[in-house]
């Protein structure tokens, strides 16, 4: 019998409601080396978030309307994410 399906790495972390970090972590053993394609995975987004702003790709309405600017930004990617 055919047995179609794909498997996917997702992120095992985010943002709370109110700015603090969450995080899963995999047990020990885990298949992958966590704390490695942690680092990978961070440095692509965090670049291509950066990317994204730069191109006008990012909407900052309402509370966080105070990260249109260049310097709040950098300074929220460097020390939030």
């Amino acid at each position: 019998m055919d047995h179609p399906h794909i498997h996917c790495i997702v992120t095992g972390g985010g943002l709370s409601s109110d700015g603090k970090p969450l995080g899963v972590f995999a047990r020990k053993g885990f298949f992958l080396p966590v704390r490695v394609l942690s680092a990978l995975f961070r440095g692509k987004f965090l670049d291509h978030l950066k990317h994204c702003f730069k191109n006008g790709g990012l909407v900052f309405d309402g509370a966080i309307r105070h990260l249109k600017a260049p310097g709040n930004f950098n300074l929220f990617r460097k020390t939030t994410l």
